[in-house]
């Protein structure tokens, strides 16, 4: 079941932010979601669909960007 679901909206896009304005959860009214989570700089670190393809943004040792996907 889905946020939207669990809470019976039924005004779409369904849509959260964070407090810095992030968009972290976007519903549509079809049941497709998308979660996203954001550093303290603002940088989307993690990205996932209900289709269960996901993304996250790691840094190694010297600081530079690399992703991991499924």
């Amino acid at each position: 079941m889905t946020i939207a679901q669990q809470l019976k909206i039924k005004d779409f896009p369904f849509i959260i932010k964070d407090k810095n304005g992030n968009e972290i959860y976007h519903e549509n009214s079809d049941g497709f979601w998308c979660k996203k989570e954001f550093d303290t700089n603002g940088k989307k670190i993690y990205h996932e669909y209900s289709t269960r393809y996901w993304w996250k943004s790691e840094r190694d040792a010297n600081g530079h960007d690399y992703g991991q996907y499924d």
